[in-house]
């Protein structure tokens, strides 16, 4: 599964190109919100479903598309989004109680491209499938706070996003 820092840097981008300011590092923090369930020694648990956090997100998307202009609506938007994101990405690495309180039972995607050469040709093709598994809520006790594999893509991303955000900011400072 993602490791907390994937997770923030993905969110910390989002929210830098969305909000433009500052509080874009704290609204990020929100793509962290689902493993609060790691802290009672239940990862995976009813956090992680999709049925309680995409209708959350589709009344925000409601409420972000009636006022353009009011930043408090494109922080819930963003932050239902981020949420929502999260389950996303970790139903990728490893079993999710997406459906959950419908089935305890956990879905990951198993995704498969292979590619070969006959010849002169070059031949690719990809699968993805939604997969079961018995090991639902609470199947995980957490990852990694950083994983050994990803931290330094992540850590490059945090920078970038911070990075432009200080351009961003800079430039909207200047033009006022």
């Amino acid at each position: 599964m993602p490791d907390l820092l994937t997770h923030y840097a993905i969110s910390l981008l989002i929210t830098v190109i969305a909000l433009r300011s500052y509080l874009s590092v704290i609204v990020a923090l929100s793509g962290l919100l689902p493993d609060i369930d790691a802290f009672l020694s239940i990862h995976r648990s009813p956090t992680h479903s999709l049925l309680l956090s995409a209708p959350i997100t589709l009344i925000s998307l409601y409420l972000y598309t009636r006022n353009m202009g009011s930043k408090l609506r494109k922080i819930l938007f963003l932050t239902s989004t981020l949420y929502t994101l999260h389950i996303l990405m970790d139903l990728a690495w490893s079993p999710t109680p997406i459906l959950w309180p419908l089935t305890d039972q956990g879905y990951y995607l198993s995704i498969d491209i292979s590619g070969g050469r006959v010849g002169d040709k070059i031949s690719i093709s990809a699968s993805i499938n939604l997969v079961t598994s018995e090991h639902g809520i609470g199947s995980s006790s957490g990852g990694p706070l950083i994983d050994p594999h990803t931290w330094l893509i992540s850590l490059i991303i945090v920078f970038i996003s911070l990075f432009m955000l200080k351009i961003i900011v800079r430039r909207e400072t200047r033009s006022i």
